[in-house]
């Protein structure tokens, strides 16, 4: 839920509505804003013979923000949380995207992030492949390899662990149900982490 979400926001933040095309010699550095979309800030882009490659890093971290309720209350999150990537364009156009994350964190029943709290890791890689560059970006198909999450308890007893691979048809495979953590076994065994 909350993997999938950050993926959409994004998505929608590394989104630009820039128009133009990118010209350079093979090696030299392109001007992001001639792409489309833009990438994301600070992003470095050179031409190759095919096109423009960029290379970008998006930093989401936060330090006990809201992040989603249980029925125990509001969840605020700290969290490391930087996102790696790859951009291919060609005539100027997006038409592929890798993007890696490497995350962890802690959610607390407190604003201030006292008290209990369980930790969690989150590694992914995503890809969108065949990108319609006018499209906004939370459309475009992804395929997401590699996930995983584990949240675990105070005590360090892992409370949910997930793997596998999201395919844009909806369907998945690998360890553990990604659906589980909605259930209501789960959101119980992390309330009573955070309350006692």
């Amino acid at each position: 839920m909350w993997i999938q979400t950050s993926v959409a926001a994004l998505a929608v933040s590394c989104a630009g509505l820039a128009l133009g095309s990118a010209t350079a010699s093979a090696g030299g550095s392109v001007d992001p804003s001639t792409l489309v979309p833009e990438p994301p800030p600070d992003a470095t882009c050179k031409a190759t013979g095919a096109g423009v490659v960029c290379n970008t890093t998006f930093n989401a971290s936060v330090q006990n923000e809201p992040a989603f309720s249980l029925p125990c209350g509001l969840l605020y999150e700290t969290a490391d949380d930087v996102r790696r990537g790859t951009r291919w364009y060609v005539d100027g156009r997006l038409t592929r995207r890798f993007v890696f994350q490497n995350a962890s964190g802690s959610w607390s029943l407190s604003p201030t992030g006292a008290g209990p709290s369980v930790t969690w890791v989150a590694h992914a890689n995503w890809q969108n492949t065949d990108v319609d560059a006018d499209a906004p970006e939370e459309t475009w198909p992804t395929v997401i390899h590699g996930m995983m999450l584990r949240i675990t308890g105070p005590t360090g007893r892992p409370i949910f662990q997930y793997a596998g691979i999201e395919r844009p048809d909806g369907t998945s495979s690998g360890l553990g149900d990604w659906a589980e953590f909605e259930a209501p076994q789960v959101q119980s065994e992390i309330c009573d982490a955070l309350t006692n």
